[in-house]
């Protein structure tokens, strides 16, 4: 059979059974873009990897690939992780990656260069003071809504920010609001009906704004 092959270039490229592993293909250039999940950043594991053919014929070895260990930040600091633990393109092809102390967001079409560098989102608006976004959290999943805007799924509650990061709209947690736990394994936007949908240690819950307040609710869990 045909239908289904190991493109050429990429045998050695071995998953494993990584259970939390992510996977996406950038628009911005179509690269292929892994995340092997729960595993810690030694030897093959706990890397970024990335590939592309230029959509040349998969059977031909013309794979460029590179797997990334670090990344270097707008201040020209590495960037090191233990566990990564997701990654979101937003709507305007960056990727922002979720990992075991914060969050990064990279561009796609600079992960081939000798050094990839990322960005670390700075909060400079917030009512919990200043400093990059979620350090020193453990951030599960991240959903992105029609705006642009971010939703961040921690062990620490949820996280609404700006598009690029930088402005802390609200943190919601067990103690100002109705979430019925901190831990938050995941979270996804509704783009349609403005709605978002988190998947606690307690249950499911759904987060309803009123237009007209801003009023926080969130559903029991169930």
């Amino acid at each position: 059979k045909t239908d289904w092959f190991t493109p050429s270039g990429l045998t050695s490229l071995n998953t494993g059974d990584m259970q939390r592993s992510r996977f996406i293909v950038a628009k911005k250039n179509n690269v292929k873009i892994y995340c092997d999940g729960d595993y810690p950043s030694n030897a093959n594991k706990g890397h970024i990897i990335c590939w592309d053919n230029g959509k040349a014929d998969p059977t031909i070895d013309n794979y460029k690939i590179v797997a990334i260990a670090n990344l270097i930040d707008q201040n020209s600091r590495q960037i090191d992780w233990t566990y990564l633990r997701h990654i979101e393109e937003d709507n305007d092809g960056l990727i922002w990656v979720g990992f075991s102390s914060g969050v990064f967001v990279f561009d796609p079409q600079g992960v081939f260069d000798d050094y990839p560098r990322a960005v670390r989102p700075f909060v400079s608006k917030s009512s919990e003071g200043t400093g990059y976004l979620c350090e020193g959290t453990e951030v599960f999943d991240i959903g992105v809504t029609q705006n642009n805007e971010k939703w961040i799924a921690t062990n620490n509650g949820v996280y609404h920010v700006s598009p690029d990061g930088t402005e802390l709209y609200d943190h919601f947690t067990v103690n100002n609001s109705d979430l019925p736990s901190n831990l938050i394994h995941s979270i996804e936007c509704d783009t349609v009906h403005g709605r978002v949908y988190a998947f606690t240690s307690k249950g499911f819950v759904e987060y309803v704004a009123d237009a007209e307040t801003a009023a926080v609710d969130f559903a029991d869990a169930y």
